[in-house]
């Protein structure tokens, strides 16, 4: 999974309300707030895309962000 192909993924999802993700709340809260500074930032959206993360659904990459914190995913330029 590369940055722009998680942005476009949380937008649709975003659009719907998140309706039948099957994620949980704080993941789609985490989502939302790593696709908003992916969007801007064009460094943290190149260090996400040489990790080359091989999920290609939300619900799969879930797995990823498990035990981490929002600052393990952006940098602090807020």
């Amino acid at each position: 999974m590369k940055a722009e192909q998680l942005i476009e993924q949380v937008n649709e999802c975003r659009k719907n309300n998140w309706q039948n993700s099957d994620l949980g709340k704080n993941s789609e809260e985490m989502l939302e707030a790593i696709a908003d500074h992916f969007e801007t930032c064009e460094e943290c959206r190149k260090a996400f895309d040489v990790q080359e993360y091989p999920e290609e659904t939300l619900v799969e990459f879930e797995n990823e962000l498990s035990g981490t914190e929002l600052s393990d995913w952006i940098c602090e330029n807020l």
